[in-house]
Order: structure tokens, then sequence, then C-alpha cells
């Protein structure tokens, strides 16, 4: 059961009856891709843009280095202790905190313990917008897509803080106006913050979540050719993700409704070549 919930006050026209439950005990993704438990399809989210969670009994919010930032009661901020009416703006969508005190009619209330197999939204984004915040963002800071990727999921996975990362950026200017090119990744290593084993796993991590947005898709036009069962393609997911967990193994959903009979390999290619003529967002 929820405590507390994000509701959308502006935004897209389709989120505005949506409702985002938190959790006291996992913490929750919001973004533009599918691998959020809170997605938004607002060209101006990043796509794994922020997440929520519970310490020291409250809600927080926390930046993962997003295009855009993080905007709390008008503030841009690395993250934020939530408090009764506090509101969220992540692009040009704005959220409302509040405490969870049933569902109301007329509301879509989303958890996001399942991948989002709603039918897909006619407007897709090849990349992240940008518009010009009074302040530059720590996100647009850090150049190299290397770096991006690994400091993004270092935070996620709480192994940095944002200081350390601003710390991280003053070290790499001050090594390239001494005429020194150094990644931050290397710099991370140097400092012993980070492992190669980290950074390896940081890595295979967002390479699998960039196969897991393009899989959700693949399940979302199954589920609308009513060529398997919407609870098929769940189950089928959900043997992907633990599948990575266990395994750190990559295994495509067309692979396992496949090897399940639920597909047939004509049906698989099929949808493969047109999810390949598609500008999805990763």
């Amino acid at each position: 059961m929820s405590s507390a919930q994000l509701v959308v006050k502006e935004g897209l026209h389709d989120c505005l009856n949506q409702v985002f439950l938190l959790s006291t005990h996992q913490d929750k993704l919001l973004g533009r891709s599918s691998v959020c438990h809170f997605q938004i399809e607002d060209p101006l989210v990043s796509s794994m843009h922020c997440y929520f969670c519970y310490r020291k009994e409250a809600f927080f919010v926390y930046d993962l280095l997003s295009v855009n930032g993080v905007i709390v009661n008008k503030n841009l901020v690395d993250w934020a202790e939530l408090k009764e009416g506090d509101t969220i703006k992540v692009g040009k969508t704005v959220l409302e905190f509040a405490t969870y005190k049933g569902e109301e009619a007329g509301k879509t209330y989303i958890t996001g313990e399942k991948a989002n197999l709603e039918k897909i939204s006619e407007v897709v984004f090849s990349s992240e917008a940008k518009e010009s915040p009074e302040q530059i963002t720590l996100g647009r800071k850090i150049k190299k897509q290397k770096d991006l990727i690994v400091c993004r999921l270092a935070l996620k996975n709480h192994l940095l803080d944002h200081q350390s990362i601003r710390e991280l950026l003053s070290i790499e200017k001050d090594y390239a106006d001494r005429g020194i090119k150094k990644e931050i990744v290397e710099i991370m290593m140097e400092k012993n913050l980070v492992s190669e084993e980290d950074i390896e796993k940081f890595l295979k991590e967002h390479n699998y979540y960039k196969v897991r947005n393009k899989d959700i898709h693949f399940g979302k036009i199954v589920v609308e050719q009513k060529l398997v069962d919407r609870e098929k393609v769940e189950e089928s997911l959900n043997v992907q993700e633990n599948t990575f967990k266990e395994k750190q193994e990559m295994v495509r959903l067309g692979e396992i409704l496949v090897a399940k009979g639920l597909l047939t390999i004509k049906q698989n290619n099929k949808i493969v070549k047109f999810l390949l003529k598609q500008r999805i967002h990763e």
C-alpha cells in the first residue's frame, strides 16, 4: 500500500488524469523511457530523468543528471525532501506530491510494478530535447556519453552523490587546463570511487535498459495485434528481467515468446523489421 502519490497537474493531455503511487520499500524511476516505473512522454524529459525514494521516514526526489533538471517549488535541485503540496517540474510536466488517501474516480493510478503495455503513443522522439533553464544543469556539464552513463548509474546505485560528480568535473577541468585529456571515468577509478568491475556493470546495465525499452515496444505491438495475451507478455518480460538480475544475461522478448510457442519466428521477424523502421527513443 502506498502512503504518498504524485499527481500530474500540468503536461501532455494523456497524462493529466494520471497519479503515480510511491513506495516506502522501492525506489521509483521516472523518465521518458518505457523502462521507468513512471513513464512521461514529454520531449523535455530525459529517458531516465529522476528517481523517488523513501529514506528516514520521508520521501525524496533525486535528479539523475537529466538534461533539463528537476525543479522543486521553482528551484533547480540535485535532490529534495518532499513535503505535502510540493510541486516537482520535469520538462513541461508538473507533479504535485501528496499523501495517498485512496483512489478517486476518473484518475488512473500507476504503481510501475508492471511494464507499460498500453497503446504506443503517436508522439515519438528520437533524442532528448533541450530548453534553456536559467542555470546550467549538472547533466549538461558532462560532455562524454560514457561519462554520463557511468555517473548516472553510479548515482542511481548510490555509489556517488551530486557533489562528488561536481568535484570530478572540477578535476577534469584542471587536467584540461594543463593540456591533459582525462575522461571522468578514468578519474573516478584513480580516486577509487568506482572499480573497473563497477563500470563494466554500469555499461551492461545501460545496454539492458536500451534493449528492455525496445522490447517493451515490441510487447506493445504483440498485444495490440492480439498475437499474444497481455498476461503472457508480462510474464515473459518478468522472465527477461529476472534473467538479467540473476545471471546478467540479456534475452530478447521475441526469443522468449518464440521459445514458449506463443509467437512464430515469422511473426517475430516481421515485428523486428517494423521496429527497425521506427524512430524508437532510447
